[in-house]
């Protein structure tokens, strides 16, 4: 790590949470950022897809609705509470590996296409 990356590295401190724990403040705004945008994502989806949008996000629909309805405002409000990302990644190792060994993105889309249909059996 070069002095220059270090000094940044120092520079991205901790900051204390309510409980007293200590979370790395760049990675927290990261957090926040990446929740406020996937809760957009979510209500965007589920607008254009009459609530549906929620398979390709794991979502279940009833929560789609209902960030569906909520205003930019709350969502901001919502994303900026969260003290973990709202999402998770949502393959198996098994189904990533395949996912990767695609050589293609045709390919790749294909397979994830695929995965997304089983899972509304």
């Amino acid at each position: 790590m070069t002095v220059r990356h270090q000094k940044r590295a120092r520079k991205d401190t901790v900051e204390q949470t309510e409980g007293g724990k200590q979370v790395n403040s760049a990675i927290a705004k990261d957090i926040i950022a990446l929740n406020k945008r996937y809760l957009l994502l979510v209500r965007q989806l589920a607008a254009q897809t009459q609530g549906r949008g929620g398979l390709i996000l794991g979502v279940p629909s009833e929560i789609a609705n209902q960030v569906k309805r909520m205003t930019y405002d709350e969502i901001e409000l919502l994303a900026e509470a969260m003290i973990a990302p709202c999402f998770s990644f949502s393959f198996t190792e098994k189904t990533f590996k395949q996912f990767c060994a695609n050589n293609t993105s045709e390919n790749r889309h294909a397979y994830m296409t695929n995965v997304l249909l089983s899972r509304t059996k």
